[in-house]
């Protein structure tokens, strides 16, 4: 079983660390994360040291496939969220 890191593990784990209440840890996280979404939809590039780097992209629209009956749906063009992995994680990963 894979188990999955939240962001009340995130929350609780940086109270820990910084020896603060476990509301004030969620403010904290909480307050990285948002910041990063208003810094992408304004249309730039957030680049985190060792970790990687995130931008919004526009994704042409397309063509897909509906599994169940088979039919043809066009997907319109939308922003997506890409990571580009730096090499320093990919490094540590691959260990």
């Amino acid at each position: 079983m894979n188990q999955t890191f939240n962001m009340k593990d995130l929350s609780d784990a940086v109270a820990a660390q910084f020896a603060l209440t476990n509301q004030e840890g969620s403010d904290v996280a909480r307050f990285v994360f948002d910041r990063i979404k208003s810094e992408l939809a304004g249309g730039k590039q957030v680049r985190l040291h060792k970790f990687g780097t995130f931008e919004a992209r526009q994704r042409a629209a397309g063509v897909a496939r509906n599994p169940v009956n088979g039919a043809r749906v066009t997907v319109p063009s939308r922003r997506v969220v890409k990571l580009t992995v730096s090499p320093a994680l990919k490094k540590q990963l691959a260990a």
